[in-house]
């Protein structure tokens, strides 16, 4: 007897045929949704489980949901979705439940020949749903969903499969269609429903059409819609309840794929056949066609997929703001050719921060013709980044605003919860930031976070050594009062003791082309700063006094390089008759100056909403 492992080319033979066999196309997708989600969409998956607050040994958190339809579905879902954390061993445990999908569709469809590749679709149309959420996912998304659709299609067809074995036993197929859609509805919500059509279809398809099963398929249906109908009547936003917990029908992209998902599943897993016997065991396909058809399958689905550059580079932003890696910020953001207004107000903030970048240097050294968010939904960009610029504002009372507003609206997140964390710690509310990491040390991983950050409860001066931390406090005013939330405003216009932040300020009035405000506050600067003005104030001098009012120009002492420059720039704008062209004919000459960044930016077109009343800082 030959041992493949003395016989090289046995060992060779026992691999091509595992490859060209149905455990290789397994082997391919199991790999491929695995790095796809883990390595590609490993920003997105992290992002997820920001939004998923999970407290297990809880019981309130636990009736909360149950109450909810499909609640116990969903605490599974919340409990996994915990492992995003780290994306890769998150991913794993996602593919693995796709690929177990496979197998059961496989198991249930039994189809032969090269049809058996389309065991594979339910899954790839599952992956797809999860990988188009997009902006979808600050739209009051269920954080849960990816693994919520996988565990309820794997019920879905476990109970098919229990039904499908009644066949030619009628009182049992009627006991069976009565109350399995309501044990399904039970556990997972709506999934109850693509049970009740894929029991109907298996009944029709079979020819096992007793005079007991429609009947009993009607009471079925109209329990569940009674049961649906009474949580319309008790919850706000009723109209979403029948299809919980899958997506709303308003997340058009990830609704419809899992709806086709699930006619997959039904029409893959409802045969046709004269008799209760079942199908012998598929006859796959063979050879290494099959496996290529299934890689390109895989292909297909990640070009399908949401692959928005912008979109990832923002939660790549957002993740490194929260290891405060500002260098690392920048370079990200600079990378980008056609940014978004988020990915400018990260790479601001980081601007502020950083020790290696200038920020009046580099502030307009950057595209501001600013790409629209890419969704169905209007997505306001302010909510994007809403959470961390409002704790870098350092605004008074941030804390009470954070607990009044914030989670209020969008519900305790862990990305909140720290957030909120640190602006009850700037404003030296223990109390409130001893309940918030409460909360957060219940949690299987954000606690990680929370212990490391409760040893500034003991010694609040700690937190004065971080120089982020540092910088805010020092940036706070005095007196206790809400003021008006004005964007970027609020992150650089305090006046305080030093030229830094004299700087921050005036670049705050160029970046929204408040030219009268800047040259307001430059007789406010220091002496040294006076003195050794940089080139874009200079640029901005210039600008306000050959366009809005001569006297600027008396009152400092500008190079003649710099008027020069300026002046050519009018000239070349008002010899330009078409707006658009005198936009392009003039980047690459002065695309990089003060003049350019007045006239054509579109930066400071948008406007934030304001969020209280009082005195703006500029």
């Amino acid at each position: 007897m030959n041992d493949s492992r003395n016989n090289p080319s046995a060992g060779q033979n026992a691999l091509q045929h595992f490859m060209q066999g149905a455990g290789g196309r397994r082997l391919v997708f199991f790999l491929f949704a695995w790095l796809f989600l883990g390595l590609y969409n490993s920003e997105f998956l992290y992002k997820i489980q920001q939004f998923n607050l999970f407290i297990g040994h809880d019981r309130l958190f636990l009736a909360n949901l149950t109450q909810q339809q499909g609640g116990l579905l969903v605490y599974a879902g919340r409990y996994l979705t915990q492992f995003f954390y780290f994306p890769l061993v998150g991913a794993l445990m996602a593919a693995a439940l796709l690929s177990l999908l496979e197998l059961a569709v496989a198991h249930m469809a039994r189809l032969q020949g090269y049809k058996s590749l389309l065991h594979f679709l339910p899954s790839m149309l599952l992956l797809l749903a999860q990988t188009t959420t997009g902006y979808y996912l600050y739209l009051h998304w269920e954080p849960s969903f990816p693994f919520v659709a996988e565990i309820g299609m794997l019920l879905v067809v476990g109970a098919l499969a229990l039904y499908r074995r009644t066949a030619g036993k009628p009182v049992l197929r009627a006991a069976t269609a009565l109350l399995l859609p309501v044990a399904v509805y039970a556990v997972s919500g709506s999934f109850a429903w693509i049970v009740l059509c894929g029991m109907a279809l298996e009944t029709w398809r079979t020819g096992q059409r007793s005079p007991a099963v429609f009947p009993t398929l009607l009471m079925a249906v109209s329990l569940a819609g009674c049961i649906t109908a009474g949580y319309r009547l008790f919850f706000a936003g009723g109209h979403a309840m029948l299809f919980r917990p899958l997506p709303d029908a308003g997340f058009i992209e990830p609704f419809g794929i899992t709806l086709l998902a699930v006619l997959a599943t039904i029409w893959l897993t409802a045969r046709r056949s004269t008799g209760a016997a079942l199908k012998p065991a598929a006859v796959p396909a063979t050879g290494w066609r099959p496996l290529l058809i299934t890689a390109v399958g895989c292909a297909v689905t990640a070009f399908a997929s949401y692959r928005d550059a912008n979109f990832r580079t923002e939660l790549r932003l957002q993740r490194l703001f929260e290891q405060q890696a500002w260098d690392m910020m920048v370079e990200t953001a600079d990378q980008v050719k056609h940014p978004t207004r988020t990915i400018s107000a990260y790479r601001a903030m980081a601007l502020a921060y950083s020790s290696t970048y200038s920020l009046g240097d580099n502030f307009f050294d950057f595209n501001f013709d600013y790409l629209p968010v890419k969704c169905r939904k209007e997505v306001p960009e302010r909510m994007l980044y809403f959470a961390d610029f409002e704790l870098c504002a350092a605004v008074p009372n941030s804390a009470f605003r954070w607990n009044a507003e914030y989670a209020a609206q969008y519900g305790f997140r862990p990305a909140t919860l720290k957030a909120m964390t640190m602006a009850a710690l700037v404003n030296r509310e223990l109390d409130l930031a001893t309940k918030y990491l409460k909360i957060l040390n219940q949690t299987t991983f954000h606690k990680i976070w929370a212990l490391k950050t409760t040893h500034y409860l003991n010694d609040i001066h700690t937190l004065y050594d971080v120089p982020f931390y540092r910088d805010i406090i020092d940036r706070m005013p005095s007196e206790d009062t809400i003021e008006d939330f004005n964007g970027i405003t609020h992150l650089f216009s305090y006046i305080g003791e030093d030229a830094e932040m004299y700087e921050r300020a005036l670049v705050t009035a160029l970046y929204y082309k408040r030219i009268d405000t800047f040259c307001a506050k430059l007789g406010q600067l220091p002496g040294s700063l006076a003195q050794n003005m940089p080139v874009y104030f200079q640029e901005a001098v210039a600008f306000a006094g050959l366009s809005v009012d001569p006297s600027y120009l008396e009152k400092y002492d500008i190079p003649a390089v710099v008027l020069s420059n300026v002046r050519e720039f009018q000239r070349q704008l008002n010899a330009t008759e078409n707006w658009e062209d005198a936009k392009h004919d003039l980047k690459a000459q002065f695309g990089r100056t003060i003049p350019y960044y007045m006239v054509f930016s579109e930066a400071a077109d948008y406007n934030f909403p304001e969020t209280g009343t009082g005195t703006i800082l500029y």
